[in-house]
């Protein structure tokens, strides 16, 4: 017999907090990089905050955050 249990209550993993809050700003950062290469036509660098957000995604991947 299967059964699930729901509940509301599930315990916060406070690295998994960061890594999320870390995301957030990378690709918001990235984000005006973009939008601000785009406005002036000028070519934006973004490579460095680009290879971190990937490595944060691998990291949110490995520790199983949802």
């Amino acid at each position: 017999m299967a059964f699930t249990i729901t509940s509301p209550f599930q315990m916060a993993n406070p690295k998994c907090d960061s890594l999320k809050k870390e995301k957030a700003s990378l690709e918001a950062k990235i984000a005006d990089i973009k939008a601000k290469a785009a406005k002036e036509n000028k070519i934006g660098n973004w490579d460095a905050k680009s290879d971190r957000l990937s490595q944060v995604n691998e990291q949110l991947v490995q520790n199983k955050c949802k």
